[in-house]
């Protein structure tokens, strides 16, 4: 099955079962002397879905068709070939899938941990706990706002207004400007964000970042942030973010995930304005409640949680990797570049 209308034209699978498809999904049956597990890879095969994109028709939701689809000529060896091909292809697509699942563990276990260590502190510490606006915590821990932890002048900060920033400041190189989308899980990435001029950056340097400065999301996904490292030290915090700056540089890596965990997320949903997008201001945001730990106990807090983050880290390049390595392989594979040899009972 192929996906053929916007934003599935890249996307295929093989159907495990008898039944019918939508009408947005353009089924592919094999004739005799192809494989069908031959056929599936052929569908994931990215030049063939850049072939759907190329040739699809229609502005708002482009789609394909089978006339447009069936255009796209490939290799098609003998038929114990192409078993051994696609079970070549299917072993990455294994251990894609198994380095996925190890992740989403990872992710469970993290989201669990997280839950205990922000509501209830290091496991056996404490035994007294208080009732809050935010629920139960430790005796020992205060709670504050997030502008209590801000610093005294411009701690809170709205990005620049669009009458400061245009579409034509902006350039293919220069200083990264921070937009919402370019926050996820607690970090920040220039990988697909517009950029300035450094000249430019300058004369907004009241919304340039530095490490240890957190940026929130406005309006719309509201509980994204990121922490600012010394990478993006000096990057533009963006029209659609606000910029935070504590006055206590410790307790950024504690703030990046107390931020992100539920009751955080829930809170500021709860409290934004807006009826058709939600929208967060200074005002709202300062009032944030934080829970905060000792020094110590916050800093043991973080570690054990970016530990579990850089696993999911290591495991997110393994898989890109292997997914790099499959569209390799496919090059050579499925353009008969490189022969394969069936194994004996298949020929």
């Amino acid at each position: 099955m192929f996906g053929k209308l916007r934003p599935n034209l890249r996307k295929a699978a093989a159907a495990p079962f008898d039944g019918l498809c939508s009408t947005d999904i353009l089924p592919l049956f094999g004739k005799n002397g192809l494989d069908t597990h031959y056929l599936l890879q052929l569908a994931q095969w990215n030049r063939l879905q850049q072939h759907a994109v190329a040739t699809a028709s229609g502005t708002k939701m482009p789609r394909t068709s089978w006339k447009q689809l069936g255009n796209f000529a490939f290799s098609l060896p003998p038929l114990p070939e192409q078993r051994k091909i696609a079970a070549i292809l299917s072993s990455v697509d294994d251990a894609v899938e198994k380095t996925q699942a190890v992740i989403d563990q990872v992710q469970i276990v993290k989201r669990g941990l997280m839950q205990e260590l922000l509501t209830r502190g290091l496991p056996g510490r404490h035994t007294r706990f208080k009732r809050t606006e935010i629920g139960m915590i430790p005796e020992e821990w205060s709670l504050l706002s997030l502008a209590d932890l801000a610093e005294p002048n411009n701690g809170i900060q709205t990005g620049p207004f669009g009458s400061q920033l245009h579409a034509s400041d902006y350039v293919a190189h220069g200083v990264p400007v921070i937009m919402p989308k370019d926050m996820t899980n607690g970090d920040v990435s220039d990988a697909h964000s517009a950029r300035i001029p450094e000249e430019r950056a300058e004369e907004l340097q009241r919304h340039r970042v530095r490490a240890g400065d957190m940026l929130f999301a406005r309006r719309g996904d509201i509980g994204r942030a990121g922490l600012i490292t010394e990478h993006e030290d000096g990057w533009v915090c963006g029209t659609g973010c606000f910029r935070f700056r504590p006055k206590d540089r410790t307790v950024s890596h504690f703030l990046r995930h107390w931020i992100g965990q539920p009751t955080s997320v829930a809170w500021l949903n709860e409290h934004a304005v807006g009826q058709t997008m939600l929208n967060l201001n200074t005002s709202i945001l300062s009032r944030l409640p934080v829970a905060m730990p000792s020094e110590t106990e916050r800093s043991a807090i973080a570690d054990g949680m970016e530990a579990l983050g850089k696993q999911t880290e290591t495991h997110g390049r393994v898989e890109r990797g292997l997914l790099e390595l499959k569209q390799a392989l496919m090059a050579i594979l499925l353009t008969g570049e490189l022969r394969v040899t069936p194994d004996p009972e298949a020929a």
